[in-house]
């Protein structure tokens, strides 16, 4: 609003109040200073107390670890069992495997021997054979005398072989029969040999017909053994 001039001027004086209120500030009382280790406190988490740990019997730790021991202890029986048994059967087996190897080297050792012995019988027996009939067709004292000297070496020969020879046990009977018609043979081819020598023609004959018969003696023999080698 309007100030009339001409108005006496009113000195207008502040209340007390006011004036008190006007004091400098260091009157008054000053709030404390901020500080952040309040502000650190209270950020910080608030970490929950654990309970106190329950006490446990004395007896409980080795009482736990007997039972592992027991468990371990069964197990590894069990697999100490398993692997014996699994020894034992495989021993077994291989026992089994080595009686079956023996016996089938066993039967390959006898077949092979048995397999020579026939061998030279055969042999023997053909060259017996061939010189049986050099002598009964011979035509001649010289003829004669010569072709029973070769029979009586062969003969000599083939006892010699047989004698020399891994005889199979089954032979074994068969060849004594062969080794004694041999030995007589032998004793006859000797005394022809002996009575062409003489010229003597009765001796001569009689010489023929022993060795004939020795002869003959020593191919059933051989027959004989031929039969148990078929």
């Amino acid at each position: 609003m309007s100030v009339d001039p001409n108005q006496e001027q009113v000195a207008v004086h502040t209340p007390p109040y006011v004036e008190a209120l006007r004091a400098p500030a260091a009157e008054y009382p000053q709030p404390p200073a901020y500080t952040p280790q309040l502000e650190a406190v209270a950020a910080a988490p608030i970490v929950a107390s654990a309970p106190p740990a329950k006490s446990r019997p004395a007896w409980i730790v080795p009482a736990a670890f007997a039972v592992v021991g027991l468990i371990a202890s069964g197990s590894l029986g069990y697999l100490f069992y398993s692997a014996s048994n699994r020894l034992e059967a495989t021993q077994h087996q291989l026992a089994e495997t080595q009686i079956t190897l023996d016996s089938t080297q066993k039967s390959l050792d006898g077949q092979k021997a048995q397999a020579a012995y026939v061998q030279l019988v055969d042999t023997d027996m053909g060259r017996e054979t061939t010189d049986f009939a050099l002598v009964t067709e011979c035509d001649s004292y010289s003829a004669c005398h010569s072709a029973a000297q070769t029979m009586l070496g062969d003969t000599q020969a083939f006892q010699s072989d047989l004698q020399a020879a891994k005889t199979p046990v089954a032979f074994a009977n068969a060849q004594g029969m062969l080794d004694d018609s041999l030995s007589a043979e032998i004793t006859t081819l000797k005394g022809l040999i002996s009575a062409l020598d003489t010229h003597d023609v009765t001796k001569i004959q009689n010489a023929f017909t022993t060795v004939n018969d020795a002869s003959l003696s020593v191919f059933k023999s051989e027959s004989a053994l031929a039969r148990m080698i078929a």
